[in-house]
């Protein structure tokens, strides 16, 4: 499948720059020099993933402006900023818009591609995930993807995104082993390592132990990372998969896998 990314960029050197690299890796691009432009193509034929400075033509702003408006038009529209504009303030206020990253020029071709081969493949793993929707029950558990709410015991449970990924990730097949790998996988953040992973899951155990002091349905694995079981013995394939699996692995997956091959 071919992505199209939309670039809204003021600067000439800059727009065909991007343009380049990202045609380069195979995708569909379409360029905009303002807010007004982008936005009626955007709303014409909406793109896979939208690139876009702060400061756009005479509108210093134009940029979190643009965001806003594509946050009513298109709110699963993902949004990355591309732009020089580095201060804190800025990075803050375009995360608080639930842009997909904040990136301060300049950007190396192979960060660029690479956080947009992420941030696209993360999105259509969300996607499916909502077109299969429906409520998920699992002992005393239950889950709403839509809402992403989770429940234990008929009470709601406070958490993150990245701790409901995580969450869901275990409890869609309890009593499988899902390794480290495969949870780093499940997030929404570019680089995890496995103590990331654990910390994640020490937290979410806590929040189910408030409401459950017995609770006891996140099962480590030791060395190869956890599985949800509501009750039983560690499976003969989790146990080969202990002895088996190396400690060592990979952050980064390499730009020719499955996901990334352009």
């Amino acid at each position: 499948m071919t992505h199209t990314i939309a670039i809204v960029e003021s600067d000439p050197l800059s727009r065909n720059q991007c343009v380049a690299v990202l045609t380069r890796r195979g995708y569909r691009v379409k360029s905009y020099l303002d807010r007004t432009a982008a936005l009626a193509g955007i709303w014409i034929k909406p793109p896979d993933l939208v690139i876009v400075n702060v400061s756009l033509e005479s509108e210093p702003e134009g940029g979190f402006d643009l965001c806003r408006q594509l946050q009513q038009i298109a709110p699963d529209l993902p949004v990355v900023f591309l732009t020089d504009r580095s201060s804190d303030l800025d990075r803050i206020s375009g995360l608080r818009m639930n842009a997909w990253d904040y990136l301060i020029t300049p950007v190396s071709a192979e960060v660029l591609t690479e956080r947009m081969r992420w941030i696209l493949h993360t999105h259509n793993l969300t996607k499916q995930h909502k077109r299969g929707s429906s409520r998920i029950h699992c002992g005393a558990l239950e889950a709403d993807p839509e809402q992403q709410i989770i429940t234990w015991q008929e009470r709601s449970i406070r958490m993150t995104v990245t701790e409901y990924l995580l969450t869901i990730a275990l409890v869609r097949q309890p009593g499988k082993l899902k390794s480290y790998d495969g949870l780093m996988q499940c997030t929404r953040q570019p680089l995890v390592e496995r103590n990331t992973i654990s910390s994640h899951i020490r937290r979410i155990r806590q929040k189910f132990l408030e409401i459950d002091p017995d609770f006891n349905s996140i099962v480590t694995i030791p060395g190869v990372g956890y599985k949800w079981a509501d009750s039983g013995p560690l499976q003969s394939d989790d146990r080969q998969r202990c002895q088996t699996t190396p400690l060592t692995h990979s952050i980064w997956r390499p730009l020719e896998s499955r996901y990334g091959r352009r």
